[in-house]
């Protein structure tokens, strides 16, 4: 969009005219056009929707909507009192003057819920497609939907889970039917190689944010020999007392449904009116046999072979009927978690024998001898799983595991050898030692506990000896008291007459059983204890005479003799050398 100048000579303006001079004047061609709201709009199918197309130029120009070339309106509003798919597309506004022409292109998308257009095996009688095992097969949905839709695959009411393997969706890809734009999807879910249980019906919910709907169910049939389902535990050892009644239970996968052709004992056909046989059929492939037999003597021991037959084929079915002993070899052994220091072995349960078995774990590294992992695991029954956590390991070493049963008749072979390598040890030893969170918490919280108990154990016993010895403390004070020894270190204490009389009789006591007492020329004993001192002795006067200076302490002292330490055995002499006094005369004693 450029810019151009008209020349122009003569008169411009009424009443002012230039002769032989040019007039300059400008004009400019539409250069800014602006759409509102957007230039590029979605909304649904059945809104309204006004566009507006705004331009800026100089003359006036004149604006116009178009579609496809085709003139639509002759202003600068584009009206759409309700939407429909026939409005989805491209528009051009188109601006014009005398100096040029500008265009701004609107893109209009319409959204509306899906539409299934074709169904692959929609054309098929009772829309039911019949296969071999092991072939492939796709269902194709083709799809209109604007925005891309959701695709859900259902098999027999239960929704599939997503696989970018077998579940695609492809587009869009716009095609334009009678003005109408189409954006077409392709879903394809893919069987590959099915087996029987891939037989099903087939169906998908197909939504968009506007809207749901549903495909045809189609009709998945597989045709397939007969076998014992997948998965399943199926007994094939008893060994049943005289008299007992056997059930033997067989789920058998089949399609058309089989039937139990002849039953051998021993190599020779039997009647099979000896056995009652009853079947049910949980679904079209499945048919579960119940097979009665009653024991009656030792010649009903021995091998059955029951054969199942079909369109497809004939197998036969082993199952054993024999005296007690060994137990069978375990199955499947395999490991369901690796640590650094510990995994975790699991094993099915096979036919025990007759009797009560337990299983035992042996190991090895990769080149030493076979090890007894010093632990034996008990039989939850027949069929079920045995778990062992096998702890004691070393991080990154190559293991060789086996398993093996034992009762009271003998032992088992022992499994295939299971190789198995342990991780890297990590820096959390709470994670080698293979502690889960529980573990964790549980032992923290017994810690906790116990730091508590420690605690309060010390504090009791602080207080419970603090109170003891000053029990002691107020027993030897008062056995003092009791003695008539009123005086306490560092105290002056006033008796009573009652106490100081019982204080002479036993300080008496005590001097008789040492020796006779001295007198003095008064008749008083020398022995006598003075009284107590009843106040502070008097502090002495004050002078102002100038103090002497103090000698220098000696660089060496003589050692002071400390007084004896008092206690409740030496109490007496302690009482009794303080009552004492001088001797002048020296005839006395």
């Amino acid at each position: 969009m450029g810019r151009e100048i008209g020349f122009n000579f003569g008169k411009k303006r009424r009443n002012k005219y230039t002769s032989g001079k040019i007039t300059k004047y400008h004009g400019v061609e539409p250069e800014v056009i602006r759409i509102k709201p957007s230039s590029v709009i979605t909304e649904k199918i059945g809104n309204s929707l006004t566009v507006t197309c705004s331009v800026e130029c100089k003359p006036d120009c004149t604006v116009s909507w178009k579609k496809s070339e085709s003139l639509l309106e002759n202003n600068n509003e584009l009206k759409f009192p309700n939407l429909t798919r026939l409005n989805d597309g491209e528009y051009t506004c188109h601006a014009e003057n005398e100096y040029g022409s500008s265009d701004e292109d609107l893109t209009i998308h319409i959204h509306y819920k899906p539409i299934l257009v074709s169904e692959k095996l929609k054309d098929m009688k009772f829309k039911e497609l019949r296969i071999k095992e092991l072939s492939n097969v796709n269902i194709t949905l083709e799809i209109d939907s604007n925005p891309e839709p959701d695709i859900t695959w259902i098999k027999s009411g239960k929704i599939l889970p997503d696989n970018d393997t077998t579940m695609m969706l492809s587009g869009p890809v716009v095609r334009q039917v009678t003005n109408i734009n189409k954006y077409m999807y392709n879903s394809v879910y893919k069987i590959i190689q099915a087996q029987c249980t891939d037989m099903a019906n087939y169906s998908a919910r197909i939504s968009n944010q506007y809207g749901e709907i549903s495909s045809s169910a189609f009709h998945l049939k597989v045709s397939c020999k007969p076998r014992i389902e997948d998965g399943e535990y199926f007994k094939t050892e008893f060994a049943p007392e005289l008299g007992e009644t056997i059930d033997i239970n067989m789920r058998v996968i089949a399609y058309p449904a089989p039937v139990i052709s002849t039953i051998y004992h021993n190599g020779s056909v039997i009647p099979i009116s000896v056995f009652n046989i009853t079947h049910y059929t949980p679904s079209d492939y499945l048919t579960v046999f119940t097979i009665t037999k009653h024991v009656q003597t030792l010649n009903d021991l021995g091998i059955y072979h029951v054969e199942l037959s079909n369109d497809e084929d004939r197998v036969n079915i082993t199952v054993h009927f024999k005296d007690k002993g060994s137990p069978s070899t375990p199955q499947d052994l395999r490991v369901s978690e690796i640590k650094a220091l510990s995994i975790l072995l699991q094993w099915t349960s096979t036919f025990n024998g007759g009797e009560k078995q337990t299983f035992s774990v042996w190991y090895k590294h990769l080149y030493g001898n076979w090890t007894f992992y010093n632990q034996t695991y008990h039989d939850p029954g027949e069929g079920s799983t045995v778990k062992a956590e096998i702890k004691g390991l070393r991080d990154l070493t190559a293991y060789m595991f086996q398993v093996r049963a034992k009762n009271k008749y003998g032992m088992s072979d022992f499994t295939p050898s299971l190789p198995v390598t342990t991780i890297e040890l990590t820096k959390t030893p709470v994670e080698n030692a293979g502690m889960s969170t529980a573990d964790i918490g549980m032992w923290a919280g017994i810690s906790i506990a116990l730091v508590v108990l420690i605690i309060a154990v010390i504090i009791a016993i602080f207080f419970i000896r603090r109170k003891y010895q000053e029990k002691k403390k107020d027993k030897f004070f008062k056995e003092i008291r009791d003695a008539g020894d009123p005086m306490m270190p560092g105290q002056f204490l006033e008796l009573s007459n009652k106490e100081n009389h019982l204080y002479e009789e036993i300080l008496e006591h005590r001097l008789s059983r040492a020796g006779s007492p001295s007198t003095n020329s008064n008749g008083t004993s020398s022995h006598e204890r003075k009284p107590a001192p009843t106040s502070a002795p008097p502090k002495p006067p004050r002078t102002f005479e100038e103090p002497t200076p103090k000698k220098p302490e000696p660089i060496w002292k003589p050692v002071e003799k400390k007084a004896p330490k008092v206690n409740e055995n030496t109490l007496h002499l302690a009482v009794a050398r303080k009552s004492l006094k001088p001797v002048t005369n020296k005839g006395q004693l």
